[in-house]
């Protein structure tokens, strides 16, 4: 409360300018550190290292077993915010005597801190790769740890580093198992970029060096991406097995994205169960985050199914569940959850609302991806509504972020802008768009959105009169997915029955499809 800053304000100016210095220079451990830590990093009058522990104990420093000090969190915040030339020197030397550390038992001890560290030498010192270079000189087993903890723990890496530092990471000399889980990193990278075919030949090579443990993670990595791609015939075949892993999170994951593939291929039984062992799982495993993950499909899902009230309980959890501990990037995805389904509902106006404060917490966040998602999807929420000026100005802010990044949801920014441009009855620049659009998915993209980048042209062309090249583009979308998508197929054939008015098949097809998933698209 602001009452208690005051307080520590007020108490702090009281010590000593040594005893500030010494806690200034403290706060720059996150995660608790030891006596022998601080004599690394604390300097006091005259350069000498902190040589006695007692004024760590005397001011709000907690002492806990095996001699580990933790700031009250309070007041290393307060400190942080504050800042000081003396803080500033004592990180750059934390940040030295991490990477100098050769044991395997110092990785380990500061991992939770490490990404932070690096994250800030990279910003304020010059360059992420010196620092791993001069952890390389000492020990290659240590680096190759220290690039795994960067690229896992630290979203605010965003798009810079994690690239060469993986590569650089993989031309080390260390141990079958560390290589197996820099080869993992990389490759869910490289899913993540939409390279696909390089993602699953790095899997490959993991898996023949991993230990079983890894091994049950990357089995689900595999699924994960085959499943993205939209292949659920090879991801079920790889998460199926997983329903009974050992590990609860592998588990409540692998269920929650065979829920997910059972909601499109309209297995409803099948999904529920899914679901509902995948929220169980979760909740075994006490992962906060994992839980919420869950929530959310089976929220959407819930929803798909016109069970309003159990998907606004679940989403209603999930978002206490974040904002009681204080999980603001989850936050931000359980709003762009709920705005969509208040959408469904009608409430487009709220859509809107929940969709803007989504946003907001993204940009405070810093993370990219993140944000583009929910630009992405206030966008065609704000075209669904018909504000078409707001959806193309959100969609073309994410679409920038979109092409620094470069990655696959640049052809979700050009068909939501499509179709503000169908919207606005200017089905040429429209179909010119979708053409780009369609000839860079035909060399790197899933088959569900090049199906879907198809429909789009298909509705396109039809609005220029070209029925031909637009049914081409239908069945070619249709024989691409089948039925898998089905929301996506049902439109396909929807658009198919509108394009040729005796087509009755196509329209009974796209009754069915559309109104066992979403009755309002009917």
């Amino acid at each position: 409360s602001e009452a208690l800053h005051d307080v520590l304000r007020a108490s702090f100016e009281l010590l000593t300018p040594r005893a500030q210095s010494v806690l200034s220079q403290a706060s720059v451990f996150a995660g608790g550190f030891t006596a022998t830590a601080a004599a690394e990093v604390i300097r006091v009058q005259g350069g000498s290292p902190l040589a006695e522990p007692r004024i760590l104990r005397q001011h709000t420093l907690q002492e806990r077993v095996g001699g580990r000090f933790r700031m009250l969190p309070v007041l290393r915040e307060r400190l942080v915010a504050a800042g000081s030339q003396a803080r500033d020197d004592a990180r750059v030397r934390w940040v030295e005597w991490a990477v100098k550390r050769g044991s395997e038992a110092a990785a380990q001890a500061w991992t939770p801190s490490l990404a932070d560290a690096f994250v800030w030498f990279r910003e304020e010192r010059g360059n992420l790769l010196a620092a791993f270079d001069l952890a390389v000189e000492t020990c290659p087993e240590q680096a190759a740890l220290i690039a795994i903890s960067v690229v896992e723990e630290s979203d605010a890496l965003g798009s810079f580093g994690q690239g060469p530092l993986l590569e650089r990471a993989l031309a080390l000399d260390v141990a079958p198992s560390t290589r197996a889980t820099v080869l993992r990193m990389s490759a869910r990278r490289l899913a993540a970029s939409g390279s696909s075919e390089q993602a699953h030949r790095l899997f490959e090579r993991a898996v023949e060096l991993a230990e079983p443990d890894l091994a049950v993670q990357l089995q689900y990595d595999r699924g994960e991406l085959w499943l993205v791609q939209g292949d659920y015939d090879r991801a079920t075949e790889l998460l199926t097995p997983l329903r009974d892993a050992d590990s609860l999170v592998v588990r409540a994951n692998a269920l929650r994205r065979l829920g997910e593939m059972a909601r499109h291929r309209r297995q409803e039984a099948a999904a529920t169960e899914h679901f509902a062992a995948g929220i169980a799982a979760a909740e075994a495993s006490g992962c906060v985050q994992l839980i919420v993950a869950v929530l959310l499909s089976a929220a959407d899902f819930e929803h798909e199914l016109a069970h309003s009230s159990l998907a606004h309980e679940m989403l209603s959890r999930a978002l206490h569940l974040t904002q009681t501990h204080g999980l603001k990037n989850a936050m931000a995805r359980v709003l762009m959850i709920r705005g969509h389904a208040e959408m469904a509902d009608g409430h487009a106006i709220q859509a809107r609302r929940t969709l803007l404060e989504a946003c907001g917490l993204e940009r405070l966040s810093g993370n990219e991806r993140r944000l583009m998602q929910q630009l992405l999807r206030l966008g065609w929420i704000e075209a669904s509504i018909g504000d078409t000026a707001s959806a193309r100005e959100h969609l073309r802010e994410g679409r920038a972020i979109a092409d620094v990044s470069a990655t696959p949801l640049v052809i979700y920014f050009e068909m939501n802008l499509a179709v503000c441009e169908l919207d606005e009855g200017r089905p040429g620049t429209a179909l010119e768009r979708l053409n780009a659009a369609v000839a860079a998915a035909e060399q790197a993209s899933s088959k569900v959105n090049l199906a879907s980048l198809l429909f789009h042209r298909g509705w396109a062309a039809g609005a220029r009169g070209r029925t031909g090249d637009a049914l081409a583009d239908v069945d070619r979308a249709l024989s691409l997915i089948g039925e898998s998508v089905a929301v996506l197929a049902g439109e396909c054939y929807a658009l198919r029955a509108c394009l040729d008015p005796e087509d009755r098949d196509s329209l009974r097809r796209a009754g069915e499809l559309l109104t066992s998933e979403r009755g309002a698209l009917q």
